[in-house]
């Protein structure tokens, strides 16, 4: 492989994916721009490319961003036919086909929940070709005790067949050593967002600001928290609005959320109850406007009970936003994204009281908040787009020497 490598520039990546996620869309377009290499995307279904109901947002919508432009793609045979995600949804037999066309030196796969993901690293093992494989698995939820059983016997022996991880972060790290893979296997890559989108609100934040606020009839001296994402219950947006309701009782606070789902008219009902009108339900908000809103808040919460990583902290982040979140938030951890008492408030999940007291010592303590929000903009800086292919080129370049 090193000889190929070598001899050939440049170097052919095949990323094999379930389906187009907007969050990957600008990474693959900052890859494709790299003068070492060849990127061409393998879509095993066509989610999310036109209008099409979430089954957890529980609306129909369509992307506002193109999530074909600007990289080489092509859809698998039968992709059209695929309507979920799910293992065996995604399976596609003639994954090998179009990979054999490519002729990739390096193939990059998301995890092992989807069958495609399966066919592709044995049709690796095969041909002798290095795999990266990225995710977000952590070991921070409860599990059955079967499943550990299971994985802990099965996933050292798939895992030893993967050339390198793209480490998202410090969760993810740890559950790759937990399952047996070795320091110099591990590449740290942090997930992506549309950086350039969030930079512009960040540059233009007073303006912004001073409007959206206008707009949605919230004043300036209001403490907004954010709630950003899918209303289900392992979200857990319930526990904002009952913080809400103890906090709003002595200073001036809003919660804004920003997100659908099935626990909507739930909360709809239960915000119509509280002491005082404390909540704005903005339904859901597509990823062209969610920059405005993220610089009109003064704070981000994330309240889930399971929540992978929770690429939305990147996103509040990006624009210089302290957090407050839960401990079962996967990017919480000492060099990723949350770093407790730095850029952000971690508290124990489904403790309201303490989400209450988080933000009441946020809105009180404007120092605090403002020294939280300079780090995250630090942090954003380290773990941006940058970071992001910096990782992805010592990864590849370490498969291909092997």
């Amino acid at each position: 492989m090193d000889r190929l490598v070598k001899n050939e520039k440049p170097i052919r990546i095949a990323i094999v994916v379930s389906h187009p996620i907007q969050y990957f869309v600008p990474f693959y377009r900052k890859l494709s721009e790299h003068p070492e290499l060849h990127l061409k995307v393998f879509y095993g279904a066509r989610v999310g490319l036109n209008k099409y109901e979430d089954k957890d947002f529980g609306v129909e919508f369509a992307w506002s961003m193109d999530l074909l432009e600007g990289y080489d793609s092509e859809f698998l045979s039968g992709s059209e036919k695929v309507t979920d995600t799910r293992f065996f949804s995604v399976k596609h037999g003639d994954i090998d086909v179009h990979l054999e066309n490519f002729n990739p030196h390096v193939v990059v796969i998301y995890g092992y929940s989807q069958l495609l993901s399966i066919k592709t690293l044995y049709w690796c093992y095969r041909k002798s070709i290095p795999v990266l494989m990225s995710s977000d698995s952590e070991l921070l939820q409860h599990r059955a005790w079967y499943k550990k059983a299971v994985k802990r016997l099965l996933l050292p022996l798939l895992f030893s067949k993967v050339s390198g991880f793209l480490v998202v972060g410090d969760n993810n790290e740890s559950y790759y050593r937990y399952y047996g893979v070795n320091s110099a296997k591990l590449f740290r890559c942090p997930f992506t967002i549309d950086e350039d989108s969030f930079q512009r609100a960040r540059c233009n934040r007073v303006q912004i600001r001073k409007r959206w606020r206008a707009e949605n009839r919230i004043s300036e001296d209001v403490f907004v928290v954010l709630f950003a994402g899918k209303f289900t219950q392992k979200k857990r947006p319930n526990d904002l609005l009952e913080a809400i309701d103890v906090v709003s009782n002595n200073r001036p606070v809003c919660a804004v959320f920003a997100g659908d789902g099935p626990l909507m008219q739930e909360m709809k009902k239960q915000a119509s109850q509280l002491k005082k009108n404390s909540c704005l339900f903005l339904g859901f908000v597509n990823i062209d406007k969610l920059p405005d809103v993220y610089v009109s808040a003064d704070v981000l919460a994330v309240p889930s009970e399971k929540e992978p990583y929770g690429l939305v902290t990147c996103e509040a982040v990006a624009v210089g936003l302290p957090l407050i979140v839960s401990d079962k938030v996967g990017s919480v951890g000492p060099t990723d994204t949350v770093r407790a008492e730095e850029n952000a408030i971690v508290y124990p999940c489904g403790d309201v009281r303490a989400l209450a007291d988080a933000i009441v010592r946020l809105a009180e303590n404007p120092p605090l908040r403002q020294g939280m929000g300079r780090k995250s903009l630090q942090i954003a800086d380290e773990l941006g787009m940058s970071a992001s292919v910096r990782g992805f080129m010592k990864a590849v370049k370490s498969a291909c020497v092997k």
